[in-house]
């Protein structure tokens, strides 16, 4: 086991702080029966140790991300309104809101960073989830990390930007043999994938429709279609936007655990009336350390981004 610097990077004894908290938090949640396919995956975010086999799946999937960073002439126009499910404030028919970003930026401050990739990694492997949903597919980078556990046997990616769906396919064709691209919105993909996932959902990671009540909103819609000890895991969840909705996640019954890892909140789902254990992996006292941490990179100058651990 051994550290791959771009899953400490800056801020490290700020980091050592946050481990230690996150140590005793992960204990109190065993005793209080976290469903065991979690522990590997809370644990890398304490001690960020990779075994050699997970190190080749970093180092893999980061040199797609460092070839798409280099690309500093190219610059790519996306609709923000991808993945939105109904008009509203943050996605109006009659407002698009476009916006251009180089390659370089789409790799290293939209895509997600390498320690929150492998996180997905180790989720998809310990549970041994065997069909992998994704909604919001970006660059590719996640879908990657989570298209190659071993277990995955479908991969299923839906994005609505064109721009990004053609970034995507490039570099899941050189990971995931098994993986489906849908380029639609969410509501309309699911209207027609739904119906025939016969074998259910394993994990499902949602990385768009990042309006209030998004999340809530497509939650509802794939819980009939969630297995047993399925993992749902939600991108983003400190955004102003989204804080509402994982506040009402983590109450919701189905889950037996809603853990706020920091940027991902992660959903444990049984399905039953048991209201969920909710937990903060990083806070004492009230404070959370990890956006502690992130704020005190972007007050130096940093990016955890680029830095390739967190953002």
């Amino acid at each position: 086991m051994g550290h791959d610097p771009r899953l400490v990077g800056e801020g490290y004894w700020l980091w050592k702080l946050s481990a230690a908290v996150g140590r005793r938090e992960l204990s109190r949640l065993k005793r209080a029966g976290l469903p065991p396919h979690l522990h590997a995956p809370l644990e890398f975010l304490l001690t960020r140790e990779l075994s050699p086999d997970h190190q080749r799946v970093v180092e893999r999937v980061e040199a797609l991300r460092e070839a798409l960073a280099v690309r500093e002439g190219d610059t790519a126009v996306f609709d923000e309104r991808y993945g939105a499910s109904r008009p509203g404030p943050a996605a109006r028919v009659d407002e698009p809101r476009p916006t251009r970003r180089s390659m370089a930026e789409t790799a290293r401050v939209t895509s997600v960073p390498p320690v929150w990739g492998m996180f997905l990694h180790l989720c998809a492997e310990a549970r041994g989830a065997r069909t992998i949903l994704e909604l919001g597919s970006g660059a590719g980078i996640s879908g990657c990390y989570l298209g190659s556990a071993a277990s995955c046997r479908r991969f299923i990616t839906v994005e609505g930007s064109a721009e990004r769906a053609q970034m995507a396919a490039l570099h899941l064709l050189d990971v995931v043999g098994h993986a489906d691209l849908i380029v639609n919105s969410f509501q309309s993909a699911l209207d027609t994938l739904l119906p025939g996932l016969d074998d259910g959902l394993d994990l499902v990671f949602i990385d768009g429709n990042k309006v209030a009540g998004g999340y809530v909103e497509l939650v509802g819609r794939l819980m009939p279609r969630l297995n047993p000890d399925a993992l749902v895991i939600f991108d983003d969840i400190q955004w102003t936007d989204l804080r509402a909705d994982w506040q009402a996640l983590s109450t919701r019954p189905g889950f037996s655990f809603a853990i706020n890892t920091g940027r991902f909140g992660v959903g444990a789902w049984t399905g039953t009336a048991r209201t969920p254990h909710a937990s903060r992996l990083f806070s004492v006292a009230g404070v959370d350390l990890y956006g502690l941490r992130r704020d005190i990179a972007a007050c130096v100058g940093r990016s955890f981004s680029s830095g390739a651990i967190d953002s």
